[in-house]
C-alpha cells in the first residue's frame, strides 16, 4: 500500500498447457517454450532474404516427420521453385503428405504463362480463401502455410476487404484446430495482419563491413503464452536455419 492506495500486482493468465507443435528447429522451440501453440495463427515477417521461406519449410518438414499431411500455398513462386529451395537444404518433400498449391492452380490454362501477374480479375480474394479452406478439409491437413501475403493483397481493393478475408481464413482454419503460418514482408504500423496474428516472429539481417551479414530473429508476441524475449542470432546454413537463443 502506497499513500493509502493499494497496488495489486497484475496476474498474467497463460496457456502453457496448450498443445504445441514443433517449428522444426529445436532452438526456436526453446525460445517459444515448446513450439507454436497448435491453434495459433503465426505470422513470420521480414525483408527479402531473411530466411522466411526456409523457416516455413522447416515447419513443413517437421509436419512430414510426424506423418501429418500439410498444405503449402506458394503464391510467390511455382511448385518447382519451392521444391528446388527444399532440395538445396537436403530436404525431400513427400508429395503424399505435403501438398503444394501455387499460383498456377488458381489460373485458367490460358493464363498460366502469365501466372506471375496475379491480378484481381484472374482470381478473386474470397474465392481464393474458400479454395484454401476447401483443400485443407479435403486433404485432412494438420497445418497450413501461406507464402506470401504480399500476393494476396493484390486481390483486395482495400485494406478493410483484405482484413475481413484474412480474418475469415484465420477463424476457419482455427476452428479445425490446426496452425496457420503466414509469410509476409515487413509490415507497417497501419497493417491489420499483426493484430489478427496470435504469434509474430520477425526476421532481420543487417549487412556489416566485413564477414557475413548479421541475422537475427525476435518473437514479437505469442498470445496467452510465455517466450524468451529479445533478439536471437540466426544463421542460414546448408542444412537450413540455425538459431542461437540468447542467454537469459
Amino acid at each position: 500500500m502506497i499513500d493509502g492506495i493499494m497496488h495489486r500486482t497484475p496476474t498474467l493468465t497463460t496457456d502453457e498447457s496448450a498443445e504445441r507443435v514443433t517449428t522444426g528447429l529445436a532452438e526456436l522451440d526453446e525460445v517459444l517454450h515448446g513450439g507454436y501453440p497448435r491453434k495459433h495463427c503465426i505470422l513470420v515477417c521480414g525483408t527479402t532474404g531473411t530466411g522466411k521461406t526456409t523457416l516455413a519449410l522447416h515447419f513443413l518438414m517437421a509436419s512430414q516427420a510426424r506423418g501429418e499431411p500439410a498444405l503449402y500455398m506458394s503464391m510467390a513462386q511455382n511448385r518447382e521453385s519451392l521444391i528446388a529451395i527444399a532440395s538445396s537444404h537436403g530436404w525431400d518433400i513427400d508429395p503424399q503428405l505435403n501438398h503444394i498449391l501455387d499460383i498456377e492452380d488458381f489460373m485458367p490454362d490460358s493464363q498460366a504463362a502469365d501466372a506471375h501477374l496475379f491480378q484481381p480479375d484472374l482470381a478473386e480474394l474470397n474465392q481464393t480463401c474458400a479454395t484454401i479452406i476447401e483443400r485443407v478439409k479435403e486433404l485432412g491437413a494438420r497445418s497450413v502455410i501461406l507464402d506470401t501475403l504480399s500476393e494476396m493483397r493484390l486481390l483486395a481493393t482495400d485494406q478493410l476487404r483484405f482484413r475481413r478475408a484474412m480474418y475469415n481464413l484465420k477463424t476457419s482454419i482455427g476452428h479445425l484446430g490446426i496452425p496457420l503460418l503466414l509469410i509476409s514482408d515487413n509490415l507497417n504500423d497501419a497493417d491489420p495482419i499483426p493484430n489478427l496474428a496470435d504469434t509474430i516472429v520477425r526476421l532481420e539481417h543487417q549487412p556489416i563491413d566485413f564477414g557475413q551479414d548479421h541475422r537475427r530473429l525476435r518473437v514479437q508476441k505469442m498470445r496467452a503464452s510465455s517466450f524468451v524475449e529479445g533478439f536471437h542470432d540466426l544463421r542460414i546454413e546448408r542444412s537450413g536455419l540455425r538459431v542461437f537463443p540468447r542467454v537469459v
